[in-house]
């Protein structure tokens, strides 16, 4: 599942990359278990703000705020 939703993420911001202008941001909810911070440097985006909002007792999500870079 990990692996499944890695993938999805990282198509999601190589996509929206393509797509923003330079210095846009960006806010991107996540599940906790997904780091995404590999994907962020790999493709130019600078994390800004990162919040935690537990759902129930196992699911938390990760609220990121992202900026375009390059």
């Amino acid at each position: 599942m990990v692996k499944k939703s890695g993938k999805i993420f990282h198509q999601f911001l190589e996509s929206i990359d393509y797509n923003m202008k330079e210095n846009a941001y960006l806010c991107i909810a996540h599940p906790h278990y997904l780091d995404i911070d590999p994907f962020l440097n790999e493709l130019g985006f600078k994390l800004l703000e990162r919040h935690k909002i537990k759902m129930h007792k196992s699911l938390t999500r990760i609220i990121s705020v992202i900026k375009k870079t390059n």
